[in-house]
């Protein structure tokens, strides 16, 4: 299921150069629906189940498709029976690898980028003149393994395809992923004591855990390591009191996504967006099917991306979960020939406008790669700062230095 929403008011010098961006949840099995009405979709859900329109919107100047993948994700669906009711699929069926692909539900990254590849190919012949549109590839969370995917799939697309078949890949943009699980979970205990959230004993419990699961995915046993990375997180609420992990200035309050849920679970809006009468909601088997890979690396995947178009990644400062520190330390680590030119780059503070207050956070730029630290967000920095968000979006789209 997807989504699409022509920009209101391009702003490029013709339509043919009106960038085109894919929106991806993360989960795995996250609706994208989330993306579009918590963050910048052009209108955002009230609590009498109308729209409301959004002041800050992805949507004013660029093609904006919200995609619902992988399969089981929102209003996609599987093989009938599987997910076509909200009954069966909180039964959570529990499946192997072999019934998982059956049922049509991914298990692999490579999956996952070749059935973006196919909805592609069909979006692409509903819309033929699209294809010559620069394509950014985009999402948060697990779209740190999602968005890399997809890129290799369109990468070796064009190596094989004549120009004619073509997907204008420009560049991948991944706010607060989950990208190389193993290197990204040695920083928990760390990021949890820099705040101040949990004791030095507790830190070093925590960062035990930590060792374990990552030590068990280097030697390939991802889901003993993903149960021991979830016993760490378990720990750390235990720990804490409960605290929000996708942001901690939250303290105790929960991810709400309640107004989204009855805005989207009207018959009559399910009938609107040509939904076949499936309920919205997000299929517990598509998260299950993934299980192993969820500590898996797709470090591997940014080198020859990286060679081939641009790539941005930025992370809200309050993030416990998928925050600054763990993903500072892989990027650092990446093996591509501009290793050392952006490891020794400046870090600039970026300001959106240049009065007091205009501080928006800190970018390091070089080649083809963008990292950005944002002030005042969280996990999911374009509902926390929205205009914030645009502006280096606007400024990495158009091959501006973020932070001048």
């Amino acid at each position: 299921f997807y989504w699409y929403f022509p920009a209101e008011k391009p702003v490029a010098p013709s339509p043919s150069q009106t960038p085109l961006i894919i929106w991806l949840q993360g989960g795995p099995g996250s609706s994208s629906m989330l993306g579009l009405f918590n963050q910048h979709g052009p209108f955002s859900a009230s609590s009498n189940k109308e729209l409301v329109r959004r002041k800050v919107a992805w949507t004013r100047h660029y093609d904006v498709i919200y995609l619902d993948q992988p399969v089981g994700a929102g209003f996609s669906y599987a093989a009938p029976g599987f997910n076509a009711s909200r009954t069966l699929q909180r039964a959570q069926i529990t499946l192997s690898p072999e019934e998982c692909r059956a049922a049509g539900y991914v298990t692999t990254e490579v999956e996952v980028g070749r059935d973006v590849l196919s909805f592609l190919a069909r979006f692409y012949q509903i819309y033929p003149s699209l294809r010559e549109r620069p394509l950014y590839v985009t999402g948060e969370s697990y779209a740190g393994k999602f968005a890399p995917a997809i890129a290799r799939s369109i990468i070796r697309h064009n190596h094989l395809s004549a120009p004619t078949d073509h997907i204008p890949l420009a560049g991948i943009a991944i706010g607060d992923g989950l990208s190389v699980p193993e290197v990204q979970v040695l920083y928990h205990a760390k990021i949890a004591l820099a705040f101040g959230l949990i004791s030095p004993s507790q830190a070093e419990a925590l960062q035990k855990l930590c060792n374990e699961s990552s030590a068990l995915a280097l030697r390939q046993r991802y889901e003993e390591a993903r149960q021991k990375r979830d016993m760490m997180f378990t720990r750390f609420s235990e720990y804490t009191g409960g605290v929000n992990w996708y942001d901690i200035r939250k303290r105790d309050v929960p991810k709400n996504n309640t107004l989204v849920d009855a805005f989207l679970e009207q018959p009559s809006v399910v009938s609107s967006l040509n939904a076949n009468g499936r309920t919205w909601f997000s299929d517990p088997n598509t998260k299950m099917c993934l299980y192993d890979d969820i500590m898996q690396s797709v470090a591997d995947l940014f080198p020859a991306i990286l060679s081939h178009c641009r790539v941005l990644l930025f992370q809200g400062q309050f993030d416990f979960r998928d925050g600054p520190m763990g993903n500072e330390a892989w990027i650092r680590q990446l093996d591509w020939p501009g290793r050392d030119g952006f490891n020794s780059a400046p870090r600039k503070p970026w300001r959106i406008y240049p009065e007091p207050g205009g501080l928006s956070g800190y970018a390091t730029e070089y080649g083809n790669l963008s990292h950005v630290v944002q002030l005042s967000a969280g996990h999911f920095a374009g509902m926390d700062s929205p205009e914030a968000t645009l502006q280096m979006l606007d400024r990495w789209i158009h091959g501006r230095a973020i932070a001048d």
